[in-house]
């Protein structure tokens, strides 16, 4: 609790701006994780660690343990470039928690925060080493097992929308009304995946969803509005611009949000919702995801993987035009740096396509 405070709000003497509430909850997941590293493999007893047993000193020496959690995740999980990345920042903002009181730094004098503490200044320094080595990592994961282009995409909402239909046929051959919460069930499914393809935005997005604060009915359409504090990149980009849901979609979210979602039983006030009737998480709605589209494609995609779809399809299209890839940057709130590097999932030879064509019609020039 005191280390999800020191992170999210703010108190005298800090160095840095409060981060959100959803990104102190992933480094705390990840540092749980290396409390279980220490428990269950370097047989750590359970009763004693802490934070303190992650970052044992201010000293240079207290990062050793982060460096050995790390390397053994690169070896035995074989955990990506990008994910050994956020491991290490969620070490790095355990120690600054577990250190601040001793940093003399003066906010504003031109040094980093808290880079008079010897454990922070090294931590930096791994992080940078492992970020020059993601820029040409390959990727650890079988991209093809996940890998599904925008068309089949589209194909896959269409036959989640032929799902959300009342009647079922039972094993006797007698077709019957199925119960309003499968329909809820079905018709929550066919709405999230949609709303993805036509909003191609974070799974936070969803699983934040509420009406009248992020959701808002505006016509005959629904918009998506986010202030600074309810998107990932708020702090660099302030108010979003509205994201708007494709009408055809107005009619199906009616029937969700007024009728079907009651059958779910929710104990909150967000849109979209758990079986159970809790909010949904980001582990229950990639799981959602997954296995949905698996069902439907044999493809594990996760709710992120919709946002390299986009991307890749939009970029691989020869009428995109450059201006139209930076608004598509601007409207998923990332710059168009990070759309070639990160959400662009062409080959090199697809990527070279456009230059092979321009060369080969040079050719004809000295014809």
């Amino acid at each position: 609790d005191m280390l999800f405070k020191f992170g999210t709000e703010r108190f005298y003497g800090a160095q840095a701006d409060p981060i959100a509430a959803v990104t102190a909850d992933k480094y705390a997941d990840h540092l749980r994780g290396m409390l279980g590293y220490m428990v269950n493999v370097l047989g750590e007893d359970s009763d004693s660690v802490s934070l303190h047993t992650l970052v044992p000193s201010s000293d240079r020496d207290g990062v050793i343990p982060a460096f050995n959690y790390t390397q053994w995740l690169v070896k035995e999980r074989q955990i990506a470039v990008r994910t050994e990345l956020l491991v290490l920042r969620s070490i790095l903002y355990c120690a600054k928690f577990l250190y601040h009181d001793r940093s003399q730094i003066v906010v504003g004098s031109g040094d980093r925060p808290y880079a008079d503490i010897a454990v922070v200044r090294e931590l930096r320094a791994l992080i940078n080493s492992r970020r020059k080595a993601s820029k040409v990592a390959p990727r650890v994961s079988d991209e093809a097992a996940k890998w599904l282009d925008y068309p089949a995409y589209l194909a896959m909402t269409r036959e989640l929308k032929r799902e959300t239909g009342c009647l079922k046929e039972v094993a006797s051959g007698e077709v019957v009304r199925r119960s309003d919460k499968d329909i809820a069930w079905s018709l929550q499914k066919y709405l999230i995946f949609s709303i993805l393809a036509c909003v191609p935005d974070r799974q936070r997005t969803l699983r934040e969803l509420k009406l009248g604060r992020t959701l808002f009915k505006e016509g005959d359409a629904y918009v998506i509005r986010h202030k600074p504090d309810d998107y990932k990149t708020g702090k660099a980009y302030g108010e979003r611009a509205p994201l708007y849901i494709s009408r055809s979609l107005t009619h199906a979210l009616d029937e969700f949000i007024g009728t079907y979602r009651l059958a779910l039983e929710p104990t909150h006030d967000f849109v979209f919702t758990q079986s159970n009737g809790q909010p949904l998480t980001d582990k229950s709605l990639y799981k959602v995801f997954w296995t949905t589209s698996y069902r439907l494609s044999g493809k594990r995609l996760t709710p992120h993987y919709v946002r390299d779809v986009v991307v890749t399809h939009l970029r691989s299209q020869e009428n995109a035009s450059e201006r139209d890839l930076e608004a598509l940057a601007i409207y998923m709130g990332h710059s168009i740096a990070i759309q070639k590097s990160t959400y662009d999932r062409r080959s090199l030879n697809e990527k070279v396509q456009p230059a092979v064509k321009l060369l080969e019609s040079l050719q004809g020039l000295g014809e």
